[in-house]
């Protein structure tokens, strides 16, 4: 639910149209939403010791495992450097760069993205020189003047991966826990 509902990374996702990256959030919301009810069901079944319940939780521990293994590999696709969702964001970019200074839209988006980020372009600088656009104000840090060095691409993939770093260990952590239970 953190990484969902973070303000920064939904600006974010909303500006750049890049919502695949929530479907690794929602299928390890879905996990937990499951795993509260398969407690439930441990308890009764070890409580009651009924062989159908028995077997019951066991079918329910592996799709826990599942489906958090799925949603953490998803997040973890989805915000990594060199994932899938590179491409999108840059290409998200560069059409912004494009209609970088003429569209109110599109220099609004990039304003916030490069100061809040701290970067420049899709993949640095060169994108708005290729684009034969002028280089904003927010490419370049307030304190020494220079050009940020990276591009948002990897900025913003390197921020994602170091917001969804903890949801994803608690989720394989969590996984652990659902196959490797003690037997009294």
């Amino acid at each position: 639910m953190f990484v969902r509902f973070d303000s920064d990374i939904q600006s974010w996702v909303d500006q750049l149209l890049i919502s695949d990256f929530y479907w690794g959030v929602w299928i390890l919301i879905l996990f937990s939403a499951i795993s509260v009810g398969v407690t439930f069901l441990s308890a009764a079944s070890t409580i009651t010791e009924h062989p159908t319940l028995l077997l019951a939780n066991t079918g329910a521990q592996m799709l826990c495992f599942v489906v958090g293994m799925i949603g953490a590999a998803m997040l973890k696709d989805y915000s990594t450097y060199k994932s899938e969702i590179q491409p999108v964001i840059r290409r998200q970019m560069l059409r912004l760069i494009s209609m970088y200074p003429e569209d109110y839209y599109a220099t609004n988006v990039l304003k916030t993205i490069q100061e809040n980020i701290g970067c420049c372009g899709a993949d640095g600088a060169n994108d708005y020189i290729g684009l034969k656009r002028a280089l904003p104000a927010e490419c370049r840090d307030t304190v020494t003047g220079n050009c940020y060095f990276h591009g948002c691409v990897d900025e913003l993939t390197w921020t994602l991966d170091e917001r969804c770093f903890w949801p994803i260990y608690i989720a394989i952590t969590q996984c652990f826990l659902h196959v490797c239970r003690y037997k009294n």
